[in-house]
């Protein structure tokens, strides 16, 4: 048996490969620029030979409760190996039946090339536009997505990739534009109140890369929202908050890769007593509209104070749904109309939602129900 494995693919991420008895494949993560050890692997596999192979990677809790995700189609499209290709936290085993070539990932990877097919279906609609919100540090064009009809009175804002890693919060944030851009009474209804400003990629180069993204030093894109943010992304987020004055800000993210509230859909809860209010009447809205495809309960939210969510979590700097609660204090102090009325952070695993298993379909879904429930969230809000 033999196979050639390599990094050599848009976002790959292992280093130090050793093919051991040709089934046998020993990798490290690239850990790059980010300090500690996180999760995140992309890479390509060339079977010569048909037979069972086993993936193990030299660190653990790196291997997720699916396996690895796996595409055919050179990272266009993807399905999971599934819970029996798990050997352990750290290793899992491909039986192949022909000699074949593909690409396996921590989880379905969500690249320029995807986001490229996604604004390319509606090129010819007039409700959408893409334009640009900066240059990365390395160059690249940073997406800024909007979505309106005529000239709507409120603006909400959508984030996603402040990691790399967190490819399932992108592919559900495109299923909230697939939603508000349809031919519905209700995408016009949206469209006309509401003008979606969307960042797929906060951390460009860390997608296009294959950067781990999380607690690379000083401090990672998710905690730049401070007084002197260093990546040009998160300082263009932040010009366009106080230009634009979003009613709603919603942040999409991963969390963990497996075990507990890792594997449920959840919001982590705010400080701040006026937004843990909203997130309560938020949580109790999305429940209604949550689908069977992508489960959603407010009791698998993670309240302030409790677990991770504490302000240890935060000693390297600010989040941007903190910063957004800063801005609405502000605009309090200054006498002014308050905004965001509402600032949420959604953690969306990436595998499993408690016993459903997640896909890019399902990720559609839940983009649904987020759309809807944003819309029931602010109809009530403003009065609408």
């Amino acid at each position: 048996m033999s196979v050639i494995v390599s990094s050599r693919i848009p976002a790959g991420s292992i280093k130090d490969i050793q093919v051991n008895d040709g089934n046998l494949i020993e990798l490290s993560i690239d850990m790059r620029d980010s300090s500690g050890q996180w999760f995140f692997w992309n890479f390509k596999a060339a079977f010569d030979t048909p037979g069972d192979y086993i993936f193990q990677f030299r660190t653990p809790n790196t291997v997720g409760p699916r396996a690895a995700a796996v595409s055919r189609d050179n990272g266009y499209s993807w399905t999971w190996l599934g819970a029996d290709a798990r050997i352990n936290d750290h290793s899992f085993r491909y039986h192949c039946s022909r000699p074949e070539e593909l690409i396996f990932c921590t989880g379905m990877e969500y690249l320029q090339e995807h986001f490229d097919l996604f604004r390319y279906m509606y090129i010819f609609n007039p409700a959408f536009r893409v334009s640009e919100l900066c240059k990365s540090r390395e160059g690249r064009s940073v997406e800024l997505a909007s979505v309106r009809e005529g000239n709507p009175p409120w603006t909400i804002l959508l984030t996603s990739r402040h990691h790399c890693c967190e490819m399932m919060a992108t592919y559900a944030l495109e299923g909230i534009l697939k939603t508000v851009l349809a031919n519905s009474d209700f995408a016009r209804e949206f469209r006309r109140h509401f003008e979606i400003l969307a960042v797929p990629f906060v951390d460009k180069d860390g997608v296009e890369n294959g950067d781990q993204g999380k607690n690379r030093q000083p401090h990672d894109h998710a905690r730049d929202y401070g007084d002197n943010p260093i990546y040009p992304e998160t300082r263009a987020i932040m010009k366009l908050i106080q230009e634009k004055r979003p009613v709603l800000i919603m942040d999409l993210h991963c969390p963990w890769i497996f075990s507990g509230s890792n594997e449920a859909i959840h919001i982590p809860g705010s400080s701040d007593p006026y937004m843990k209010e909203e997130e309560a009447v938020f949580s109790g809205i999305l429940e209604k509209y949550a689908p069977a495809s992508a489960p959603y309960h407010a009791s698998d939210n993670i309240p302030y104070g409790t677990s991770w969510n504490t302000g240890a979590n935060y000693t390297q700097g600010k989040s941007l749904k903190y910063y957004a609660v800063d801005c609405f204090h502000q605009a309090l102090e200054n006498h002014e109309t308050p905004y965001p009325v509402g600032a949420f952070t959604l953690e969306i695993p990436y595998a499993n939602a408690r016993d459903v298993t997640l896909t890019v379909s399902s990720m559609t879904d839940l983009g649904k129900a987020l759309a809807e429930t944003v819309w029931e969230y602010l109809k009530e809000k403003l009065h609408l």
